[in-house]
């Protein structure tokens, strides 16, 4: 409340956050707009002044920027290591937490749900950018991928250091084509995301907030892009907890229904590409070794 005076005089908010602080953002935002603290329509800019910007609404601009956010929390199973346990008492309790957001009837995510239907009411933008070897949080979860909007952007950082092959790059290039598109992935970043996970001493889940261009990312999808015509609702598409385990008979049939939709709604390039990869593709770490096996069966789909 100490700074509504500035809330209120602002004509274009940009809140950047990283790792559990998008999931609190987000809940934050939300009460702030259910206060009236942030109020959209409140801006001098717009209302008093013809900019002659036709895609521009008169209204006050708020957007999101999540790097690697703990939205759907964090790899399932983490909870049961000895790198958790070894936290003391208060320091575990909090990060305890961020496992109920494994859980869509848990408080957290009913919390998180309800914000995040609050500031796309708002016409908030949401940008979310996953790490493709963060060691910390699934890419799944930093995508928010149960929650879909045209108000929501997703994109994959990916590290020159982390040495990701071409093909997996391909992967993650056409999935997020289409989940921007308001297409359907067929959950093939939810169960490619436990094999890209990095190790506990490297990945990126800190490398992502040096990239100058996430954040101008998160800027152009504020700034350059238009507004739906009309309300629409955030759709919102939980999955039991269980559906979080790895299982290796689910990446084949996901990576299935991804190319018949790459097929439907993209160019043919895409598959193209992505069977060129896949052929020049020699991985070596067996969590790799393991996704090409497992693919072998689509190379006629390719």
């Amino acid at each position: 409340k100490t700074w509504s005076a500035e809330f209120k005089k602002a004509d274009f908010i940009y809140f950047v956050t990283h790792s559990q602080g998008c999931p609190v953002t987000i809940i934050l935002l939300g009460k702030l707009m259910e206060t009236g603290i942030i109020n959209v329509n409140e801006t001098s800019f717009f209302n008093d002044i013809e900019v002659g910007i036709d895609f521009t609404p008169r209204k006050k601009i708020v957007s999101i920027l999540g790097m690697a956010g703990i939205n759907n929390g964090p790899p399932y199973g983490r909870d049961q290591t000895l790198l958790v346990r070894a936290y003391t008492t208060i320091a575990k309790d909090a990060m305890m937490e961020l496992f109920e957001l494994q859980k869509y009837d848990s408080l957290q995510s009913k919390k998180l749900i309800q914000a995040l239907r609050t500031v796309i009411a708002n016409n908030v933008k949401l940008t979310f950018i996953a790490s493709i070897n963060d060691q910390l949080v699934p890419l799944y979860s930093s995508f928010c991928i149960f929650a879909r909007h045209p108000n929501i952007f997703r994109a994959t950082f990916i590290d020159k250091g982390s040495m990701t092959p071409n093909f997996i790059t391909g992967i993650m290039n056409v999935a997020g084509k289409l989940l921007d598109l308001g297409y359907d992935d067929h959950n093939l970043v939810k169960e490619i995301s436990p094999n890209l996970i990095g190790s506990l001493t490297g990945g990126g889940h800190s490398n992502i907030y040096n990239e100058y261009q996430v954040y101008l990312l998160g800027l152009k999808f504020a700034l350059e892009t238009t507004d739906t015509s009309s309300d629409v609702p955030v759709k919102y598409t939980p999955y039991k907890e269980n559906d979080l385990k790895a299982n290796p008979y689910r990446l084949p049939w996901a990576m299935r229904g991804l190319l018949h939709e790459t097929r439907k709604h993209l160019k043919n390039d895409e598959i193209y590409e992505l069977y060129k990869e896949y052929q020049e593709w020699k991985p070596e770490a067996p969590v790799l070794k393991d996704i090409k096996y497992r693919l072998n069966g689509l190379k006629y789909q390719l």
